[in-house]
């Protein structure tokens, strides 16, 4: 059984925004598997409960995080991917 990392979430305290990186399967029976990352503001610990119903500020809006791959790996150019639960990340093809 194929399995994907759990997300990962990077607090950058100097500029108040958090990078989530996540991972998703492309397609059924292929070794391939998009890259995900995104930011957001950092939140107070009783908005995380919250926090998917908020959407990121124009501060955290006016960061991108991109992802740094060794050489080895085959991966496509980053492309912009929106939609209506996550907001705007960077997605990649591995």
């Amino acid at each position: 059984m194929h399995e994907l990392p759990n997300p990962v979430k990077l607090k950058f305290i100097e500029e108040k925004v958090t990078v989530t990186i996540w991972f998703d399967f492309c397609g059924h029976f292929t070794n391939k598997a998009y890259a995900f990352s995104s930011v957001g503001d950092i939140r107070n610990v009783e908005d995380e409960d919250n926090c998917d119903d908020n959407p990121p500020s124009e501060h955290a809006q006016s960061f991108q995080a991109y992802l740094k791959f060794p050489p080895e790996l085959d991966v496509s150019n980053p492309k912009t991917y929106c939609d209506d639960e996550e907001g705007e990340s960077l997605c990649l093809l591995s």
